[in-house]
């Protein structure tokens, strides 16, 4: 298993959660690492999903239905790639055929994404992060403010960060974008003075973020918050408050939805970035102030 990660989703594929996949499937298929990959048949495959889809009460063990979906299709990647010819390990997958476990899944939209409780949101999750404090409050803030994906936020170095506040991003080495954005007045405030080296949320890891994402349910009472939702709130909001569709896709590291003329760009749209990005920071602090924001000044 540990094989098919790095040759998978590590060298072919550039995931970069392609650790947290080798935990998650070391983790639930734990009964199966003393037996040979040849001897694990369909209906075992199948309890393990189910019981990863409806946990076990007796073991206070909670339903995980999006985790079972998850691990099904890892599994069956993981199958299909010890099926090769040139593997010798199995003729045919046990997997074939076999449908993911749970068919309900719903898309990724919330009450708190829109209109004047999408702003509770914001509100809330700012007072929240300034109780937690630290590393870990900065991080949450620079989520409202940049919207960038937590592992990419996580990541950021002050040697990215130039002169002028600009966060040059690196290449993104997995199959993500990730464009380097400026950082407005408020995202500085927030950060501090600036650092020549360092990362800048210390030693805040991955592992630490994924408890803040409980912390911040508890604290500020929207129970189902995913760091994801933040990126939900700002292409919302920041379309409601007039910035345009492509300078979003650049903040938020999407690819733009245009015709052939995308090939003959070369543009940058610096300027209309930092504009945006302090757009937005005026809508937060209008939210979040001056209470909020007066302990940074």
């Amino acid at each position: 298993m540990k094989d098919w990660v790095q040759r998978v989703q590590v060298g072919r594929k550039g995931n970069k959660s392609a650790p947290e996949t080798q935990r998650i499937m070391l983790n639930e298929c734990s009964d199966w690492k003393p037996v040979s990959v040849a001897t694990i048949r369909a209906d075992q495959i199948e309890r393990l999903l189910e019981h990863v889809r409806l946990g076990d009460a007796s073991k206070d063990i909670k339903p995980r239905p999006y985790l079972a979906n998850r691990l099904h299709s890892n599994l069956r990647s993981f199958f299909n790639w010890c099926a090769r010819p040139q593997s010798g390990s199995i003729k045919v997958s046990p997997m074939t055929g076999m449908e993911a476990p749970f068919q309900n899944e719903q898309p990724r939209d919330r009450a708190w994404f829109r209109n004047a409780a999408a702003d509770n949101a914001i509100t809330a999750l700012w007072k929240a992060a300034g109780e937690i404090g630290g590393h870990a409050e900065k991080y949450t803030k620079l989520m409202l403010l940049t919207a960038k994906r937590r592992t990419a936020l996580n990541d950021m170095r002050w040697e990215e960060i130039d002169d002028s506040w600009f966060w040059n991003a690196p290449k993104s080495d997995s199959n993500k974008k990730l464009f380097g954005v400026p950082l407005s007045p408020l995202a500085r405030r927030v950060l501090g003075p600036h650092q020549k080296q360092g990362p800048v949320f210390g030693t805040l890891n991955r592992r630490d973020i994924d408890k803040l994402q409980g912390k911040l349910r508890e604290l500020s009472g929207i129970g189902d918050f995913f760091w994801h939702g933040c990126r939900h709130l700002a292409e919302t909001r920041m379309g409601d408050i007039g910035v345009l569709p492509y300078v979003r896709d650049m903040l938020l590291d999407h690819v733009p939805a245009r015709g052939s003329g995308k090939g003959y760009d070369h543009g940058e749209y610096k300027e209309q970035m930092r504009k945006a990005v302090e757009q937005w920071a005026r809508h937060i602090e209008q939210l979040v102030g001056p209470e909020g924001v007066a302990v940074l000044r």
